[in-house]
């Protein structure tokens, strides 16, 4: 040793910490800030095999090129896919806005003839209106937003299968299974019609999918059929008599439902569905 080689550091020591400061397991000179360290200032007959600075140096700008491509190629494929999605066409909500377009009550003669679209609204109000007495009166703690969407979407493949009249749905358990098969597919071919991004979310809402979502179907089974009853009515009181037996099997399954807060809304406002709009407003 001399006085200037005494503050050498260790070979050893040195060759530790170039493979601590490598990329990728073993890309010499990989620190800026010990790299002059790595490189001893004179040779010895152990630091003869070192790299040279310029040839580590170099691999190391390789070594971080690389790095840099592999990133910039992910984000560019994301980039892509996400553009392809963005561009890519959906039908998704022109067929949704077909539902004014499906009749209902097929077999009966109407004086005014009702759409998917007019069911589908009564049934997204009522629903509501249901999860909102259950919370206020009978302290529950139901989400009203997630019901109301899931009664937006309660019989949204009707649009691709039509109203199947409930006579012929419910006359075999056969019927029943292959129309409950046919639905599904249906739910499948307008989810289909979605971005990839998005049709996640509507599988979850169409096929009811969160926790929560079995007991909110109760409200919206249950004001499914005093959706059906109020038109039973509305068609009664413009003197049509072809929904009297209608109104009557409704009412029964209205009353096998056995909940509070569909006779709280039937005590409290259905009867003004047989007024008049001045008599409604209190003109």
């Amino acid at each position: 040793e001399t006085a200037s080689e005494a503050s050498w550091p260790d070979p050893a020591i040195e060759q530790e910490n170039l493979f601590h400061c490598s990329i990728e397991g073993r890309v010499p000179g990989g620190c800026h800030a010990c790299m002059s360290r790595h490189v001893a200032p004179r040779e010895t007959a152990s630091e003869a095999s070192w790299p040279d600075p310029a040839i580590e140096q170099e691999n190391l700008s390789i070594a971080r090129l690389r790095v840099g491509c592999q990133k910039t190629t992910a984000l560019y494929e994301k980039t892509i896919k996400r553009r392809k999605n963005m561009n890519q066409q959906s039908n998704f909500f022109a067929i949704l806005s077909r539902m004014k377009y499906i009749d209902r009550w097929n077999l009966m003669r109407n004086s005014r003839k009702e759409s998917l679209a007019d069911h589908t609204l009564d049934v997204i109000f009522i629903t509501h209106a249901l999860v909102v007495i259950a919370n206020t009166r009978f302290e529950k703690n139901l989400d009203g937003g997630r019901a109301a969407l899931l009664a937006a979407f309660h019989d949204a493949p009707e649009i691709l299968t039509g109203d199947l009249p409930t006579p012929v749905k419910y006359f075999d358990p056969e019927i029943k299974q292959a129309y409950d098969n046919v639905e599904t597919a249906a739910k499948r071919k307008m989810i289909s019609q979605l971005p990839d991004e998005m049709q996640m979310t509507y599988e979850s809402i169409m096929n009811s999918k969160e926790e929560g979502d079995e007991i909110l179907l109760r409200y919206v089974k249950a004001a499914d059929k005093i959706s059906a009853l109020i038109k039973c009515v509305e068609e009664e009181q413009s003197g049509n008599r072809d929904f009297v037996q209608a109104k009557y099997a409704t009412l029964r399954k209205i009353d096998e439902l056995q909940m509070p807060e569909v006779t709280c809304f039937m005590e409290q406002f259905l009867p003004g569905y047989y007024l008049t709009l001045d008599e409604q407003t209190g003109k």
